[in-house]
């Protein structure tokens, strides 16, 4: 059993420079919950992830993390 068995191709991508704002609209648009952030246009390199749990965790503030509605979407 190999990992390229199990790989996705075609993964969606969004420059480091795009504001989170646009994250959002192209994981709603393409119905996905991970970007691969890469470096630029040109040099496609990957540099990181935004996921949806990493948005929740900026977006909802500290003082909901003991609600249990909003905790469970939270975790990292």
């Amino acid at each position: 059993m190999y990992v390229k068995d199990y790989m996705k191709t075609g993964s969606l991508v969004i420059e480091k420079g795009k504001t989170l704002e646009d994250a959002v609209k192209q994981m709603v648009e393409k119905r996905s919950n991970t970007l691969i952030v890469v470096d630029g246009k040109e040099h496609i390199k990957p540099i990181g992830m935004v996921t949806v749990n990493s948005i929740i965790n900026v977006v909802v503030p500290d003082y909901l993390e003991d609600n249990p509605n909003i905790s469970s979407f939270a975790q990292a």
